[in-house]
């Protein structure tokens, strides 16, 4: 876990979320992490039969879905059931200057 205290997915058909995950977690401290889904025709659209980059776009908006307090298992990605987004951790353990303070002094 890296000993993350924020993880957070978002879609770039969702950026009300990216604004909001990127505000919440630049006002913590210790490592934060956000995945952005986006469109990818010319590989993995080629892969799926989608190569037009707005229709692409539409089924990536129909398959995103919000979850509140998503747990860890909903974070895998499966085209075919959705896509979950939202807020996977939140915490406020010690950053890892924190953590050096502590073993070295100040």
């Amino acid at each position: 876990s890296l000993n993350a205290n924020y993880a957070a997915r978002a879609s770039v058909t969702t950026p009300h979320y990216i604004e909001s995950f990127f505000y919440k977690a630049l006002g913590m401290k210790g490592f934060r992490f956000i995945e952005v889904i986006s469109t990818c025709p010319e590989i993995y659209g080629r892969h799926i039969g989608l190569r037009d980059p707005v229709e692409m776009y539409s089924e990536l908006k129909k398959r995103v879905k919000y979850k509140s307090k998503p747990s860890i298992e909903d974070a895998n990605i499966d085209w075919e059931k959705g896509i979950v987004i939202g807020e996977f951790l939140e915490r406020n353990n010690p950053s890892y200057l924190e953590l050096l303070r502590e073993v070295y002094g100040k």
